[in-house]
């Protein structure tokens, strides 16, 4: 599987987040992933177990997760009816960016529009109230139903730092956690202390992170996908066997 033929993490669905407002926009975006060399793109638009706090939320996306994860895959269906007719090549798979949350477990028990294209994968993401202590233990309980989670942007979480990066993340690899780096942190677009953490963790973790474009629109948070970082990174075959089952 090409690290770069996927992106699993993208904010592509109209009106749902802090994505794109409109379907032309989506497929502005469609449109700029298919030329960078994207096949597959997972729809991750922020989700939490009480909706209310999830980033960048609309008041119309404050409800039941589960049916709101319904309601998106609505949405994705008639995207990708778009995006057909207009003979662009892209296939658009549902997933979400779950805030962590323990319950978060139990919602995808309940359905399996939470993971990533209804697979045993699932990404997720820290409030600035979630201590990074914590992350380990989410993901242990993960892997022990089978499951493989992701943990989306460390390098932009202020805890973690050149100085305790190290200590802080390797639990989260060592309980079989896989770390998504954002492609616009390798440029700078985050500034320079998340570009020299982001190179740092790609080169400390190489086996155990992917990188995805974290895309929200089409000119600056873009779908592209950077092809160059400090160590070749491969998309991880735990993160390949997962997105197949």
């Amino acid at each position: 599987m090409s690290a770069f033929s996927i992106d699993i993490h993208s904010h592509f669905l109209p009106g749902v987040d802090d994505g794109p407002d409109t379907v032309e926009e989506s497929v502005r975006m469609a449109e700029m992933a298919v030329e960078d060399g994207r096949r597959i793109v997972y729809c991750t638009s922020h989700l939490s177990v009480f909706g209310s706090d999830s980033v960048g939320a609309r008041p119309e996306t404050l409800d039941d997760p589960i049916r709101e994860l319904e309601r998106r895959r609505g949405i994705m269906e008639t995207l990708q009816r778009e995006l057909d007719a207009r003979g662009i090549p892209l296939e658009l798979r549902l997933g979400a960016e779950w805030m962590m949350d323990p319950d978060v477990l139990d919602l995808l028990e309940r359905s399996p529009l939470g993971f990533l294209g209804g697979s045993k994968a699932f990404l997720f993401e820290l409030s600035s109230f979630s201590p990074l202590e914590f992350v380990p233990q989410f993901v242990a309980l993960a892997v022990d139903r089978g499951w493989q989670p992701v943990l989306a942007h460390p390098e932009r979480y202020s805890p973690v730092t050149a100085e305790s990066f190290r200590r802080l993340l390797k639990p989260v690899v060592e309980e079989g956690g896989i770390m998504q780096l954002t492609s616009g942190s390798f440029t700078g677009m985050f500034g320079p202390r998340v570009k020299s953490l982001v190179e740092m963790i790609a080169k400390e973790f190489p086996r155990s992170v992917v990188i995805a474009s974290d895309a929200h629109e089409s000119e600056l948070r873009t779908p592209q996908i950077i092809r160059t970082s400090p160590v070749p990174v491969n998309f991880p075959a735990a993160l390949e066997k997962a997105l197949a089952s």
